[in-house]
């Protein structure tokens, strides 16, 4: 019997850039987080359980925000580059996220060096990029600050 290995076929690169979440941020968060909650693949919870809502989402990036261990950063089109071929835009180019990452800090003093990673890339652009660029900002950044000795991840 001969079995044969599909090739994956070779995607379109995407001009994207990274950048930390504004509480500008947190409307078009809400969005995209609805639609990664929609593939049930794509995360640990399930839409009804999450309470999305703008609000809700500010706060969330103002607590990263003002936490010395605290990261909120998506991936956003690089509107000098921008290329629009397979890509599905929702609205304005300049808005869209194509991923997010956290890491979230514990409210306990003697693990303050611990984060936790959340990440999700939007579908129609996974394997491009997207999620290894997001992982590397978050690296760098963790490295920089000195205070975070471990990144975990719950899946």
């Amino acid at each position: 019997m001969t079995s044969t290995i599909n090739k994956p076929e070779t995607l379109t690169p995407i001009s994207f850039r990274i950048r930390e979440a504004t509480l500008d941020d947190a409307t078009r968060l809400v969005q995209y987080l609805r639609g990664i909650l929609k593939d049930p693949m794509a995360s640990i919870a399930d839409l009804d359980e999450m309470a999305l809502d703008s609000f809700r989402e500010r706060e969330h990036l103002r607590k990263l925000d003002i936490n010395d261990n605290g990261l909120g950063i998506i991936a956003v089109p690089d509107t000098n580059h921008l290329v629009s071929e397979n890509i599905q835009y929702s609205g304005n180019e300049r808005e869209e996220i194509f991923g997010f990452l956290t890491l979230e800090p514990t409210r306990r003093r003697k693990i303050k060096h611990v984060v936790e990673l959340g990440m999700s890339v939007r579908q129609d652009l996974r394997g491009r990029g997207v999620g290894k660029m997001l992982l590397e900002y978050a690296e760098t950044w963790a490295a920089r600050t000195n205070r975070i000795e471990k990144i975990v991840l719950n899946v």
